[in-house]
């Protein structure tokens, strides 16, 4: 049974399932937009044009949503797995915590 197929049947609503499949299928439009953009960049400046804002569209409408919405119940699910490791103190898990990288160095 795939990673999927176990979180769904372990929770139909599982948010890491959905924003994982999310990000997947994000990609694929992706990649879609990208091998689109080879064809007609440089040649129809107007499909050209049109697959950028699709692309564009994709990665921070579609793709950036699911990544946002994933960190919190992605944080969660690991947790719960190191958890359940018999040699694992819960004080220790506080090491798994993403945190937002400093914007300052970004400019």
């Amino acid at each position: 049974m795939s990673f999927f197929d176990q979180l769904r049947e372990q929770d139909p609503s599982s948010a890491v399932a959905f924003h994982l499949e999310g990000v997947v299928d994000a990609s694929d439009r992706i990649r879609s937009h990208l091998a689109q953009l080879d064809q007609h960049f440089g040649h129809d400046p107007d499909v050209a044009a049109d697959k950028l804002v699709d692309l564009q569209v994709e990665l921070y409408s579609h793709l950036v949503h699911h990544l946002k919405e994933l960190r919190k119940p992605l944080e969660e699910l690991v947790s719960g797995e190191y958890a359940k490791l018999p040699d694992i103190d819960p004080e220790d898990l506080s090491v798994l915590e993403v945190t937002e990288p400093s914007r300052e160095g970004s400019r």
